[in-house]
């Protein structure tokens, strides 16, 4: 991680570049233009606010050239100013008309900004992009009833440049609420400003970096200028480079998004190239159970660039190619979720699908899976079993078989799937990518066929922890429709602005002889990396056994009657032979257990109580552990030991994955390197992964520890 130093005061601001952004606060028109909200209010000299606008582009341009996240501010209320704090009322109130004051808020000689009315939005010198964060606040500081801290979470933000108006208001008020909250700030002179500068500005920005800086730092704009500039031409120079579908990562999100930025590719060739090595690949019918027509997808490219001309106002994910697993709504196509006797064809689209459309991605098609997301193999479709890259012996893994297949042979950037019992998980880990489960009800899981509907969480499969981290930041989000919706964070943590040593729990020695001789060679490689990060590996078999008795709760209990309840009532009963053999007799051992309604309720008393425990093992405020980290399954093996023991091997590979969703965990699967292993005379190359959890909320954490995971060298 890159650090950079900037001269400030009253010490150098020392900034990963990595994990630092740019907060632009209430460059608005309300406070910019005359004859608006800030022109009117008492004292305002309004030139020295509008003076600071040819320095804050040249800063916004300098973040923007070295690709570094810009976030905007905007403060405002609701028309009916059911947000605005009573304290802004009040002074409404006794302004000398209050009555007008008060109806008349946010239009010209009012005293208060209103959303939506013209002087809200920022001015066009420095607008935002839509790549570019906006985040609307009541308050004076930007965190206060606002989403910016799990925004700058989920970017792994930790040290943010700050420019905007007012000084004496807004840009302090916030630069406090950050360094609260963890975060390192550097106020920019030339880019903050007040309405009254001789008396307030600074005295202001003193208070801030008084006490060895108590708040934060102030710096000038030149000395920034000359630290980040140097770097621009090193960040910028690969978006040169003549983009190749052959080169390895060349669809990744950055490396993509890099190619269409300098036109040395255009979404039309990238889909035309992928459709032909889709059409060529000689099992794609077991991979992919719908393509969408070439056609269709280059009215599609047509559509984006007619309607993103210009590279800059191009949405995150403008062009880049994604596949859906089939148990996913796609409008007009049908989901049949590997079992034909209860496709359907939906009219609308699920909720993730429609978020990813937005934002510019193109759908290339839906892919198969284990028959109704029940199984960690991938051998349970009646479609065939898709076949990973580095071997046709072996299994894909499961349920979300098709969707990492498809990410691990290079047929799409990245592709989404669900995760019940390690589902997106186990397969990536088989794969050689990554396979993130966010934290359940986070993003919306409306529109996608249940199988467990209380532990059913969406996944992506992606070639990057960074990929998916932007995947993340990017879906999640409160769908009031989706039953089973979470705000994130339900509980606001801190940030760490310096390197801290995680504290990283591991199975004890005696739990890891399930796994095979090279998965436990590799494993101890493993620990031995996070120890050479600096962090801290923790063996406890009392932590170990909660997760292990969720682990079991799942399917030896009675959590697993909920895959049922997924089926139309009676349907199992009467339709049974339609199914695939191994998911019918998965459906009628359940059925044969008779157990009780007594039976549910105490097992999911037991969850509830093991999640509380696993709560406390993760609480940072107790001196917990930080993450857990387990081999992503116990052995690879192949398909035709699965066809021998389908059941039984099925929940082997469970072993490190039920617990998860059981105790509503947050977790990635990441590779973790590779073995080698002689077949009929053929020497095979295997990937192995490790998997990272932590409690629910804390995605940002396991994904911060991921990161430096997978840049480390072994």
């Amino acid at each position: 991680m890159r650090t950079v130093s900037i001269p400030a005061k009253p010490f150098a601001f020392n900034a990963p570049l990595s994990k630092t952004a740019l907060l632009a606060i209430d460059l608005q028109r309300d406070f910019l233009l005359p004859g608006v909200v800030g022109d009117t209010q008492t004292g305002t000299v309004l030139s020295s606010i509008q003076a600071i606008l040819p320095a804050c582009q040249q800063l916004l341009k300098l973040f923007r050239d070295l690709e570094l996240p810009v976030i905007h501010t905007r403060e405002g209320h609701r028309p009916d100013l059911s947000d605005c704090p009573s304290s802004k009322l009040q002074i409404s109130a006794q302004a000398s008309t209050p009555c007008e004051a008060i109806r008349e808020i946010g239009i010209p000689g009012s005293r208060r900004p209103v959303r939506g009315e013209y002087g809200h939005d920022l001015h066009l010198a420095v607008t935002a992009r839509p790549r570019e964060l906006v985040v609307d606040k009541p308050g004076k500081g930007a965190f206060w009833n606002t989403n910016l801290l799990s925004e700058l979470q989920a970017l792994g933000v930790t040290h943010l440049v700050v420019m905007g108006v007012t000084t004496e208001c807004s840009v302090t008020t916030t630069v406090r609420e950050a360094n609260d909250r963890g975060f390192e700030c550097l106020v920019i002179e030339e880019c903050t400003a007040g309405y009254n500068d001789t008396a307030f500005k600074a005295p202001s920005l003193d208070m801030l970096h008084r006490s060895d800086g108590l708040f934060g730092y102030v710096g000038t704009l030149t000395p920034i200028v000359a630290a980040l500039s140097p770097l621009i031409p090193s960040r910028s120079c690969t978006t040169t480079k003549a983009w190749s579908l052959a080169s390895p990562n060349s669809l990744s999100i950055p490396v993509l998004s890099a190619a269409y930025q300098s036109s040395s590719t255009t979404p039309g060739a990238v889909v035309t190239a992928l459709h032909q090595r889709l059409l060529t690949h000689p099992q794609i019918s077991s991979i992919f159970l719908h393509l969408i027509p070439l056609d269709s997808l280059l009215r599609t490219c047509s559509a984006l660039k007619a309607a993103y001309p210009d590279p800059y106002s191009r949405p995150p994910l403008y062009g880049i190619p994604f596949s859906i697993k089939d148990s996913i709504d796609l409008n007009g196509v049908p989901t049949t979720a590997a079992c034909p006797p209860l496709s359907y064809t939906p009219t609308t689209s699920s909720t993730i699908v429609n978020t990813l459309l937005s934002l510019g991605a193109i759908l290339v098609g839906k892919t198969n899976l284990d028959q109704l997301a029940t199984g960690l193999t991938g051998c349970r479709s009646p479609h065939g079993i898709p076949p990973i890259p580095f071997s046709p012996a072996h299994i894909p893994g499961g349920s979300s078989s098709g969707s990492c297949v498809s990410v691990s042979s290079g047929l799409v950037s990245f592709s989404v799937g669900t995760d019940t019992a390690g589902s997106g998980r186990v397969p990536a880990g088989f794969n050689g990518i990554v396979g993130f489960k966010p934290t359940k009800g986070t993003v919306s899981f409306r529109g996608v066929v249940t199988a467990c509907e209380s532990l059913d969480c969406i996944s992506v499969a992606t070639t990057s922890v960074r990929d998916s981290r932007t995947l993340w930041r990017l879906c999640r989000g409160f769908d009031a429709e989706d039953r089973w919706a979470k705000h994130y964070p339900s509980v606001p943590r801190h940030v760490e602005a310096f390197p801290t040593k995680f504290r990283v729990l591991v199975p004890p020695a005696e739990t890891l002889e399930i796994c095979s001789k090279d998965y436990r060679r590799l494993f101890s490689k493993a620990i031995e990396k996070m120890r050479g990060l600096g962090e801290e590996v923790v063996v406890d078999s009392a932590m170990w056994s909660v997760f292990e008795d969720a682990g079991k709760l799942l399917y030896d209990g009675t959590l697993v009657y909920e895959r049922l309840a997924g089926m139309p009532k009676g349907w199992f009963e009467q339709n049974q032979e339609l199914l695939h053999p191994v998911t019918r007799e998965v459906f009628r051992k359940v059925t044969e257990r008779k157990s009780t309604a007594e039976d549910v309720f105490r097992d999911l008393n037991q969850m509830m109580s093991l999640r509380r425990r696993s709560q406390q093992i993760f609480s940072a405020s107790a001196g917990g552990v930080s993450v857990l980290m387990v081999p992503t399954a116990p052995v690879h093996p192949t398909i035709e030991e699965v066809a021998a023991d389908p059941i039984g091997i099925n929940s082997l590979l469970g072993t490190f994955s039920h617990f998860g969703n059981v105790l509503d965990l947050c977790a990635i699967a990441v590779p973790a390197g590779f073995y080698s292993k002689e077949m009929d005379g053929v020497t095979l190359n295997l990937p192995f992964g490790v998997t990272l959890l932590s409690s629910e909320g804390r995605d940002d954490v396991v994904l911060d520890l991921a990161e430096r995971f997978e840049a480390a060298e072994v």
